[in-house]
């Protein structure tokens, strides 16, 4: 290769690169002073000068690479760090032996862990899903009552029973004998409310998702059972010329626990005996229901209606 001289191209730039960099820095980054001799490297003075600045040049390009590709490798090393970092952070905590040691304590004693006021719903459902194997629950029929049958770790088992909300009061299982309290307490002369207190003080409980009676639905237990609901006489009532095993529709529809609604079209259609009589300014139906006929009425209530050869009497 020709050494440059200083009247070339080449020549001047190395003159500006010398310039540039200042004697301090060509000295600090000559990688001919000191260790020449051992690296075999030519030294400065036998060195053209115009030459040194290029060498300079490309010992600098070396080191701006290695510095680079160090300042890469920490930026990695920086990222996996955080990484780390943040891996640990979502990792829970290693127990202490003093912590070990309180939760082999309450492992022992499960009715103080699951009552305890720091423990709350998501523990307790932790909890039961650790130790219970198998829940088997029964409904009796329609009723309300349920039995829950638990199967526990370790082959231990219990049975629970338990009380669902249904829809309607026939639904219950004591639904016979509630009606026949209503009943009585509605014969000593106790209001709807007076009734509800007593139903509630002996533990009575209605359906659907209700706890205790009210005086409401004492009054619509009443109605539906052809009962007056209030201290003013009924219309039934009112009416004196009565004949023997007359009923009212209201009566008749509780007896044979079927709607009003049926028996009136009925009387009108003239399928049953009735007779229709003026109370005051009210239609009131009177409907002949002795034992034979109620029996009739009941077979005729689960099969078909009854025959059209009944007749029909208006007075």
């Amino acid at each position: 290769m020709p050494v440059p001289t200083a009247d070339d191209p080449l020549g001047r730039v190395c003159k500006l690169l010398l310039l540039r960099m200042g004697p301090a820095f060509v000295r600090s980054q000559s990688p001919f002073t000191g260790s020449s001799a051992k690296s075999g490297l030519p030294s400065r003075e036998k060195t053209p000068d115009i030459l040194y600045p290029i060498r300079v040049c490309r010992h600098a390009l070396v080191a701006r690479t290695l510095e680079r590709r160090w300042e890469e490798a920490l930026a990695a090393e920086q990222r996996l760090t955080a990484e780390y970092e943040r891996f640990q952070a979502r990792q829970p905590m290693p127990l202490t032996a003093k912590e070990r040691q309180e939760i082999a304590q309450l492992a022992t004693d499960v009715p103080a862990l699951w009552c305890a006021p720091t423990t709350t719903a998501a523990d307790r459902q932790a909890i039961a899903r650790l130790m219970l194997e198998r829940v088997v629950v029964t409904v009796d029929g329609n009723s309300e009552k349920v039995t829950v049958n638990c199967h526990w770790a370790g082959g231990m088992r219990t049975s629970h029973a338990l009380r669902r909300p249904v829809a309607r009061l026939d639904q219950l299982s004591d639904h016979a004998a509630l009606m026949e309290r209503i009943r009585h307490l509605h014969a000593l002369g106790l209001k709807g409310p007076a009734i509800a207190a007593a139903l509630n003080a002996e533990n009575w409980k209605p359906a659907k998702r209700r706890q205790t009676f009210t005086a409401a639905m004492v009054r619509s237990v009443l109605h539906r059972q052809g009962l007056p609901v209030s201290p003013r006489l009924s219309w039934a009532a009112r009416f004196d010329r009565r004949d023997t095993d007359e009923l009212t529709v209201a009566e008749l529809a509780a007896r044979l626990a079927m709607p009003a609604t049926t028996l009136h079209r009925w009387a009108a259609r003239g399928l049953v005996t009735a007779r229709k009589v003026k109370v005051l300014t009210h239609d009131l139906w009177l409907i002949k229901a002795d034992h034979t006929e109620l029996e009739r009425l009941r077979r005729c209530r689960e099969s078909a209606p009854p025959s059209e050869s009944l007749t029909l009497h208006n007075s």
